[in-house]
């Protein structure tokens, strides 16, 4: 049976927004059923009604339950807006019930709610962490590299020009010991090319004037004595290319 009101338990105006009229106000409701609803002065007489609040169990779960002090005005309005939350445990990973966490339903806790993953870089390996920037340990494993080279940032500017002038100075003894090699190779064609002439011209003399026997024996010396000196010469310039 529905009780008639016209001001809330414990009131002293109206509800609903009303003003007071007549006697009205003498029509209140009890405290089992606190709350007067419809009410409007001097047409309609209102409705006592109990009000709900959401509680949650150990479990997790939750409940609409008849209570003075509740902030909903009937069952329905209650059962929509209390149901269970669910919050994300930073350290564990696991989603767990919270009436004021910021997940609606256990399903979509779970999809958020995973290990994330960052890059250790003093060792250079992937570790769990709740704030990481990757995903899952695979992402992070692909970026998490050591590099093959680390540049040194102390590197001052006069170590580098020391260096440079080091180079420099190797490019310049490599390019002129290449210039003497190439000027001992010549002197070695030209002395040898001389020997084979001398040598020629030699035996043209001693196969064309062989009416002097002395004459032909000074000749063969002095041929000789040229050819050891050519020889001699061609042999040390060289022995020195080789070692250059």
């Amino acid at each position: 049976m529905s009780i008639i009101c016209a001001a809330d338990y414990n009131s002293n105006k109206p509800c609903c927004d009303q003003p007071i009229w007549g006697n009205d106000l003498e029509n209140k409701c009890p405290k089992d059923k606190p709350i007067c609803t419809g009410y409007i002065a001097d047409k309609t007489w209102g409705k006592c009604v109990q009000k709900y609040k959401c509680i949650t169990n150990k479990d997790g779960t939750t409940n609409c339950l008849e209570s003075p002090n509740g902030k909903y005005n009937s069952l329905k309005e209650c059962e929509l807006d209390c149901k269970p939350k669910f919050s994300c445990d930073p350290i564990s990973n696991i989603c767990k019930y919270d009436q004021n966490g910021e997940f609606s339903n256990i399903i979509d806790c779970q999809k958020k709610c995973k290990p994330k993953y960052k890059c250790d870089q003093n060792n250079y390996v992937c570790v769990p962490d709740h704030n990481g920037n990757y995903q899952n340990i695979s992402e992070c494993s692909q970026e998490c590299i050591a590099p093959l080279m680390i540049p040194n940032q102390n590197i001052k500017q006069n170590y580098l020009d020391k260096e440079l002038a080091n180079n420099t100075i190797i490019s310049g003894s490599l390019n002129s010991e290449t210039l003497r090699l190439n000027s001992t190779s010549i002197e070695f064609v030209v002395y040898t090319i001389l020997a084979i002439t001398f040598i020629s011209l030699i035996g043209y003399y001693m196969v064309n004037n062989t009416n002097n026997t002395l004459t032909n024996i000074v000749a063969i010396i002095i041929s000789l004595l040229i050819i050891f000196v050519i020889t001699k010469y061609i042999y040390d310039n060289y022995n020195k290319a080789i070692k250059i």
